[in-house]
């Protein structure tokens, strides 16, 4: 025969621990209820039906003094923009000499452009 502890079950403090946990749920819920249930979005869209045209290519030849380049001279490596030729020929090159930028303007295809520039003594 084995000897056991002999414990009383004590309802009234098992019954405060039920009730605080209860309590504390109770509150826990209407506090993520109320937090929730505040943050509202109405968002109204006007849909057109149509296609989606994705963009059309651009690729750039970077010429530094006759000799091609992927990549454009910066603005601190002392070349001048000189001129830019760009194929279909309706593309036209805006360069900002100041922002160091290319914008091409009326592409409505896939377009290269070929852009020259010399080294500045």
């Amino acid at each position: 025969m084995k000897l056991e502890k002999f414990k009383e079950k004590n309802v009234k403090k098992t019954g405060i621990i039920i009730f605080t946990v209860a309590c504390i749920l109770l509150i826990a819920g209407v506090f993520f209820y109320t937090s929730f249930a505040s943050f509202e979005s109405n968002a109204t869209y006007n849909m057109i039906e149509g296609t989606v045209v994705a963009p059309p290519d651009l690729s750039f030849t970077f010429y530094r003094d006759g000799e091609a380049s992927d990549e454009m001279p910066a603005a601190s490596e002392g070349y001048t923009f000189q001129s830019a030729t760009c194929d279909p020929s309706e593309a036209t090159v805006d360069f900002d000499e100041t922002e160091w930028s290319v914008k091409v303007l009326n592409m409505t295809s896939s377009t290269t452009c070929d852009l020259y520039f010399t080294s500045t003594p």
